[in-house]
């Protein structure tokens, strides 16, 4: 416990000199990575002021190419007009580590390494967090903190946070706090948002909505289309991130309800991939003293999961860690990532369904190798084991080829053409290793964009 004490008194100190020295400087937020593919990926850099950003990056520290662009967006945000920059970097080697740094006005970054993605062969790691939210400059939630340094220390392909990473998605300076602490975590690693129900705010001073920042931080769509919707494959490994606050969007016949029968139908029928994970913030299932599963997740969204034979579903929202097997497919809570933690009903482990749970903060790493998905959960409290288990495949994926995710080999200025890959939209494939559903689509829309739509 002293050390972790000890990187509390840092944490917090760096926290206080972090912010203040943002207010003051020309980059603002990153450079973070957003939409990581095979060989490319997108840097972000929000800045106070107008003109080219850049990114120098190279196979080691002496980099060795550069690529700028202007201004992708500009807001005006209550202390000044903020600028925002996506620059994409391709013509990169699949699963290969590479040194970048972001420059724009006086100010350079730290170098920082990141990987792209790997054939369907290779193992990889990714990490699962859930509500974070809470916390600001002068009060640091300190749990958040720790448990972005944990995730760090495992520079997982990707991290996925389940939802309520912000405590109010309207709040612009919420969204300031959550980039104060995943800021650096979000440079090594791309971030896959889940929309929460606490992403789903409104300002009433600014006007700001929690889609509008959303839409302003996160590449998963392109330019104002960009949607909360969307899903990606990496590796051997295809997933779906669903909406639930757009509710409506769920009936039968509906746009969401629709995109995910046809990605799931085309995940399938593709062999590239050999699992299928859904992820979406309020479960299916809850041990939630007082509460009842979602709606839509229980109605809406578990027939589909449960027809096209998905491995599993992550979800967020009770403040706690819980597995449950609903209709025979694994379903996990993991929203220990900072957010107060939730009383549970009693005799829980009585329950059809338990398989465990563990009221704690808490992280979740997952190894994944061609058939088969390791998963272990660790306390950030005391660093501690609360639970390990395994998804094994039907049969391996079918060895990928090495067609390429982008044919540019230029920079994302100002225009939305390739800021975003399709991966982020609903032609995406999957893997045709579960149980077959009754469903008759052909293979039409299928691409070779393997990579992390986030």
């Amino acid at each position: 416990m002293n050390g972790r004490g000890n990187r509390v008194a840092v944490a917090t100190i760096a926290l206080g000199l972090g912010f203040a020295g943002l207010a003051d400087a020309a980059i603002l937020k990153g450079p973070y990575l957003q939409d990581v593919t095979t060989n490319a990926a997108t840097i972000c850099i929000e800045a106070d002021s107008d003109g080219v950003a850049s990114v120098e990056y190279g196979p080691d520290e002496s980099l060795g190419q550069s690529l700028g662009a202007n201004a992708w967006r500009e807001k005006t945000f209550p202390d000044g007009v903020r600028y925002m920059y996506r620059i994409r970097i391709t013509g990169l080697e699949r699963g290969t580590s590479y040194v970048y740094r972001a420059i724009h006005g006086g100010d350079a970054s730290d170098d920082i390494v990141f990987t792209t993605m790997p054939d369907n062969m290779t193992p990889f790691r990714f990490v699962s967090i859930g509500d974070t939210r809470n916390g600001s400059p002068e009060s640091p939630n300190l749990i958040h903190v720790d448990i972005a340094e944990a995730v760090a220390a495992q520079t997982p392909l990707f991290y996925l946070n389940t939802g309520d990473f912000v405590a109010d998605g309207g709040h612009y300076e919420d969204w300031d706090y959550h980039f104060l602490v995943e800021n650096d975590l979000m440079g090594i690693s791309p971030i896959v948002p889940v929309f929460g129900n606490h992403e789903d705010g409104y300002d009433d001073v600014t006007g700001f909505t929690g889609d509008e920042l959303w839409k302003w931080y996160y590449d998963t769509g392109t330019g104002e289309d960009a949607r909360t919707w969307f899903s990606f494959d990496v590796g051997n490994v295809h997933v779906a991130v669903v909406d639930l606050q757009k509710w409506w969007t769920l009936l039968p016949g509906m746009t969401q309800i629709e995109w995910l029968r046809d990605d799931l139908e085309q995940d399938q029928l593709d062999t590239r991939t050999n699992f299928t994970i859904v992820s979406y913030h309020q479960p299916a299932f809850t041990y939630k003293e007082g509460r009842t599963p979602d709606i839509a997740a229980r109605f809406m969204v578990e027939p589909v999961v449960r027809a096209f034979g998905v491995d599993l579903v992550l979800s967020g929202h009770d403040h706690f860690y819980a597995r449950h097997e609903l209709n025979g497919i694994p379903h996990v809570i993991t929203a220990g990532g900072g957010a107060a933690l939730y009383d549970v009903y009693p005799g829980i482990q009585s329950w059809p369904g338990f398989r465990a749970h563990a009221r704690d903060h808490h992280y979740m790493i997952a190894e994944v190798a061609s058939e088969r998905i390791d998963f272990e959960v660790y306390s950030i409290t005391n660093g501690d084991l609360l639970d390990a288990f395994s998804i094994e495949a039907d049969a391996p994926p079918t060895e990928d080829d090495d067609t390429d995710d982008d044919d540019d080999d230029v920079a994302d200025d100002d225009t939305d053409d390739d800021a975003t890959d399709d991966d982020a939209t609903d032609d995406d494939t999957g893997t045709p290793d579960h149980d077959t559903p009754s469903a008759d689509g052909d293979s039409s829309g299928e691409d070779d964009n393997d990579g992390c739509g986030c």
